[in-house]
């Protein structure tokens, strides 16, 4: 009987020996489980972020398109929605949203200038043609916009 004693405390320490590494591995393996999950998490909401201005910046051209003008309401609105712009694109697609804005507001403005105030024909061609040109742009944009976008919103990018 002491002799199976003696084997089973023998187990237990050799046992107790194997249990701690055994132990910290499946801890590391969590932690490291954890790590990749936040990293998975960071990227969604990244894709998340640059989705919206995605989606935002469509709106707004289609919201030009459809009303042939932009407001002050409706960029500050834009700009609004889309405030982190800045920071999770790189000057590239902020240079073409800004592009959008100022080419948008100096269209809608001629538009509300002509209309309020009686000019003559010459500076209302000129002023017509300039908005078709623009719309024409916007139209053309629609169609590869997600391409400008696209290596942005690319999940192996992220």
């Amino acid at each position: 009987m002491t002799c199976l004693c003696v084997t089973f405390q023998s187990f237990g320490q050799i046992l107790s020996g194997y249990l701690t590494p055994l132990i910290a591995i499946i801890v590391g393996y969590i932690a490291y489980q954890q790590y990749l999950l936040a990293k998975r998490k960071i990227r969604l909401d990244l894709f998340e972020k640059r989705f919206r201005v995605f989606i935002e910046t469509k709106n707004i051209l289609g919201l030009f398109l459809r009303d042939a003008r932009l407001d002050n309401n409706d960029i500050r609105k834009f700009n609004l929605n889309c405030a982190e712009r800045k920071f999770i694109f790189k000057s590239d697609i902020n240079e073409y949203i800004d592009k959008i804005l100022k080419e948008a507001l100096l269209i809608s403005n001629r538009t509300d200038y002509i209309q309020k105030n009686k000019v003559d024909n010459e500076y209302f061609s000129k002023a017509a043609n300039e908005a078709n040109e623009y719309m024409d742009w916007i139209i053309k944009e629609l169609d590869i916009i997600e391409i400008r976008f696209k290596k942005y919103l690319d999940f192996r990018n992220l």
